[in-house]
């Protein structure tokens, strides 16, 4: 889950990103997805909100993962990792 992996495909993320990556890998190993919101994120990862945002933005950008947006109030995004290494 991330640790794996070779350490280039880690480059543009801080080590405040990675450690949110590795909880959204974490959080998908049996389903393959995550549905865990940014504040749960957040406290898995031991980083602020903001830290979340900015790490699935940029992991979206690169193509890392893919982020299925729901638009009813109160459930969360699904987020998919495009990435097999980090599944480990």
């Amino acid at each position: 889950m991330l640790c794996g992996c070779d350490m280039t495909m880690l480059y543009p993320y801080t080590d405040k990103q990675i450690a949110v990556l590795r909880a959204v890998a974490r959080s998908s190993v049996k389903s393959g997805k995550c549905s865990v919101g940014h504040n749960g994120l957040a406290k898995l990862a031991g980083v602020g909100r903001t830290t979340v945002r900015e790490a699935l933005r940029l992991a979206e950008e690169r193509g890392d993962i893919r982020v299925s947006r729901r638009l009813s109030d109160g459930e969360t995004n699904v987020i998919y990792i495009n990435v097999n290494e980090w599944l480990g």
